[in-house]
């Protein structure tokens, strides 16, 4: 085998290699957020959304963590699928409301496509947290 011209050594694109393939076994285990570059708001945030019709998202926001949260913002995904096209949209809904520990809010989101997609489209949603902030006491 002749010698490698390239400027890394075998030792070192072997540790290269060896991290990648870390990284893509913990993949699968990392959250939803974590998987697209987002924070992960999970310990703060759960999120039940379900559309109501094409087009028209529906749900609520609950405090799972143990401060109070506000300015929830949250990503909708709007997505029409069908043969031969697709049409995706994202929505930012913000839920300014203070929202204390167990307590819900609700948020919806709607996006009309209008003649770009055909009514035989499949259509999906997805929602995700994007952003909030929490509010702690300050120490006495």
């Amino acid at each position: 085998m002749p010698p490698c011209r390239c400027r890394l050594s075998l030792c070192s694109r072997a540790r290269r290699l060896r991290g990648l393939l870390v990284a893509l076994l913990l993949l699968p285990a990392l959250p939803v957020g974590a998987q697209r570059g987002l924070p992960d708001f999970s310990p703060y945030v759960a999120i039940d959304a379900d559309h109501v019709e094409p087009g028209k998202v529906a749900g609520v926001i609950r405090n799972v963590g143990g401060v109070p949260v506000r300015n929830v913002v949250l990503r909708v995904r709007h997505s029409w699928r069908w043969s031969g096209g697709n049409f995706t949209r994202d929505r930012r809904v913000e839920v300014p409301d203070l929202v204390l520990p167990g307590q819900i809010k609700g948020f919806a989101s709607v996006l009309l496509p209008g003649g770009e997609v055909p009514l035989s489209a499949r259509y999906s949603s997805d929602v995700i947290v994007t952003e909030l902030t929490t509010l702690q006491m300050a120490p006495q």
